[in-house]
């Protein structure tokens, strides 16, 4: 269970993060620009000097479903690493993930090489859980959500709009509680 006005906190820290950049409160992001605000690089597999081809292979190829983003430091500089395999709206909620944990300031998961291939051996559910909400309002925050509703935006302009999934697009018009604010009545009146 979240602390008490996380949520609040979150839908203020997507607006802040947008002002940041020049956007109004229900604008797309891009999450490369936010990157650069928490100095964090991007990259994918290919690119982290010394990986394996082996487990390259593994990463992208034999088990691309197994992960969706990891966020490490190579020589004191954070990088995010993204699964190439995933399709863009999904890498981006995976991207928006990372740099919420980076964002909220959680300590990073302990991380090391095995025999199968990058594991991760620290995981607080808590944690994940944050980065999730707050991901989910940088990428389409309550205002987006009413700016969707007030247009008349279809669902999938809204998700090419805001480069975002239709599990997103979902989650996020119901969380944020605009489908229930925004849902017509039903006339009760009574047929002769």
């Amino acid at each position: 269970m979240f602390k008490k006005g996380f949520k609040t906190w979150c839908e203020r820290a997507s607006i802040s993060t947008r002002r940041q950049l020049g956007l109004q409160s229900f604008d797309p992001i891009d999450l490369y620009k936010v990157a650069a605000i928490v100095e964090a690089d991007i990259k994918y597999p290919k690119d982290v000097p010394g990986l394996d081809k082996k487990f390259l292979k593994i990463l992208t190829e034999e088990d691309p479903d197994s992960w969706s983003a990891i966020t490490i430091k190579i020589k004191q500089k954070i990088v995010i690493i993204l699964n190439s395999a995933h399709t863009k709206a999904r890498q981006m909620s995976s991207l928006g993930h990372e740099l919420s944990h980076l964002i909220i300031g959680h300590p990073a998961s302990k991380t090391g090489i095995s025999a199968d291939g990058l594991l991760i051996t620290g995981f607080d559910r808590l944690q994940e859980d944050e980065a999730g909400w707050l991901s989910g309002c940088l990428l389409l925050p309550h205002d987006a959500c009413q700016y969707i509703k007030k247009t008349k935006m279809d669902q999938s302009s809204a998700q090419r709009h805001y480069g975002i999934s239709a599990d997103m697009y979902t989650y996020r018009m119901n969380a944020s509680g605009v489908n229930r604010l925004w849902t017509p009545k039903v006339s009760s009146i009574k047929a002769k």
